[in-house]
């Protein structure tokens, strides 16, 4: 029936009655999409074909991708494969290639649309753009079992555009929620790096292992009088309580107001003595000497905030009143002599 189909439809091409639809060259297009997403983001990529007057009964074809930024979840079939096609979807025998084949024993492709939906999940490691490389195989146009034509045909490849991840800056780490402290970290050539670590968002130094070395940003700020300096700090340093041969060191307007050269790895809150009204700058430090390293090496900072004193209480002066006394008139007694009675007090 096949060769009798041909056989007659080669006669009308010869009379001119009917037309075959042939693609011109480069008139089919294979496109995959491009899409941004971040790590750790579920995304969905189509792969399209596109072009007019063409007719093809098999495809076979893949598109290709690095399986260390993607992982692949699901593949569907969109609304240019229709209920003709034999269909065969692979992603699991050649890591890294989605694979799409299509035969149409009885029917064939005719319209544009969308072959493939890839749904994949972006690695949270993921920091470069990822290139989704299609591959034609096999695009054929095959009426009976003698005739096999390729179908001229173009590839546009997608791209999945990794969002780069945002970083907190140090005046987001060092402030206390709502906060609007500004932290100067150009000061040394060892910048204090941004860490989050579970709920807490700090800043560490970044002078390891370098000796003598100094990584150290600050701040200036204006006080009301009786305000305090507060915040969390830790230091993995060298020394004892006394000598801080490597550690931290914070210093208000010049003046050291905490040094600490032993390990201290808890989170410990330290408060100023009130300040006086008035701009003042604060520098913290780790320092480190000419020899050796401690555990760690390293200090971390977090929540600087200037906390209101609380308002001294002025007590008012206590006038005491002068008592006025009034003079005492004193008033002469006049003894009376009794009469009747005889006192005798001798014995």
């Amino acid at each position: 029936m096949k060769r009798f189909f041909a056989t007659l439809l080669a006669a009308l091409m010869v009379l001119s009655l009917v037309s075959i639809p042939v693609a011109a060259e480069g008139e089919v297009v294979f496109t995959a999409g491009t899409v941004t997403a971040a790590p750790g983001d579920t995304i969905s990529v189509p792969v399209t074909i596109a072009g007019e007057n063409f007719e093809a009964h098999t495809l076979n074809m893949y598109v290709a991708y690095d399986v260390d930024a993607l992982t692949v979840n699901s593949v569907t079939t969109g609304d240019a494969v229709n209920e003709d096609a034999t269909k065969m979807i692979d992603t699991t025998s050649e890591p890294g290639k989605v694979k799409l084949g299509l035969l149409y024993p009885m029917g064939s492709m005719t319209e544009s649309g969308t072959l493939m939906t890839m749904n994949f999940t972006v690695s949270e490691d993921a920091t470069d753009d990822v290139e989704l490389t299609v591959v034609i195989l096999e695009f054929a146009y095959v009426p009976d079992d003698v005739t096999e034509e390729q179908v001229p045909y173009t590839t546009v490849n997608g791209l999945v555009e990794i969002e780069a991840a945002e970083i907190p800056d140090l005046d987001e780490a060092l402030n206390v929620e709502g906060g609007t402290l500004h932290f100067d970290n150009t000061i040394s050539d060892y910048p204090w790096e941004v860490v989050e670590e579970g709920d807490r968002l700090y800043a560490k130094s970044t002078n390891q292992g370098v000796h003598s070395s100094i990584s150290k940003f600050n701040t200036t700020f204006t006080a009301e009088e009786g305000d305090v300096l507060k915040f969390d700090w830790i230091s993995m340093g060298e020394g004892s309580d006394t000598y801080d041969w490597d550690g931290i060191r914070v210093y208000l307007d010049g003046t050291k107001i905490l040094h600490m050269g032993k390990e201290h790895s808890e989170w410990t809150t330290f408060e100023s003595d009130p300040l006086t009204a008035g701009e003042h700058t604060v520098e913290f430090q780790f320092k480190k000497d000419n020899s050796a390293n401690g555990t760690g090496d390293y200090a971390c900072v977090d929540n600087v905030e200037i906390v209101a004193g609380e308002t001294p209480v002025t007590e008012e002066p206590v006038t005491e009143e002068p008592v006025t006394e009034e003079p005492v008139t004193e008033v002469p007694v006049t003894e009376e002599p009794v009469e009747g009675i005889i006192w005798d007090f001798e014995t």
